[in-house]
């Protein structure tokens, strides 16, 4: 409970932080402010996942539902990563990128899993689960870079329509003022 309370308090200060531009030292305000929220949050998201899988295994679940609850976080860490690269007007790459490198961590560690793990679940179960983690890490890491090279070039495209649109006013203005001094 105290996790979910926590990461419901990062979650509003994150959409209260998302609405608010940048001052004149953007840089320095997103390292200093906005940056440790957005990692926080991408860890404490997986961090809740990770905590709903124990919490089936604290209660005794079968084998069933403790891959079910695998199975569903490893889609929610997917869904709250794409959600964070695309539905947000403004991509959050920090929390994707947080989410990647917990999926990453999780594959790694089912690699030489505890003991622990092995009684809950089959060897199968542990290897469909570990390279599941390892391509949801794969699949937000590509959707990062795919998100990244998308901003730049909308950054691009937009600079340039910019650059055209000025340099039209400035032929307009040009043109107006030879007008105006033929006319005189």
């Amino acid at each position: 409970i105290a996790m979910l309370a926590t990461l419901l308090c990062l979650i509003m200060i994150f959409k209260a932080q998302y609405n608010i531009p940048l001052a004149g030292e953007g840089k320095w305000e997103y390292w200093y402010f906005r940056f440790p929220i957005e990692l926080h949050l991408g860890w404490l998201i997986s961090m809740s996942f990770v905590n709903f899988n124990v919490m089936l295994e604290d209660l005794d679940a079968s084998s069933t539902w403790l891959l079910a609850g695998a199975g569903i976080s490893l889609v929610g860490t997917l869904i709250c990563a794409a959600g964070s690269l695309w539905y947000l007007s403004k991509p959050k790459f920090v929390i994707a990128m947080a989410l990647a490198w917990a999926m990453l961590g999780v594959s790694i560690e089912l690699r030489n899993p505890k003991q622990s793990i092995f009684a809950g679940y089959l060897d199968s179960q542990i290897s469909a689960v570990q390279i599941s983690a390892a391509f949801i890490a794969t699949i937000i890491f590509t959707a990062l870079i795919v998100r990244l090279i998308k901003g730049v070039i909308k950054e691009r495209y937009q600079e340039r329509v910019l650059e055209l649109t000025k340099s039209q006013e400035e032929a307009q203005t040009e043109a107006a003022a030879s007008a105006d001094y033929v006319l005189a």
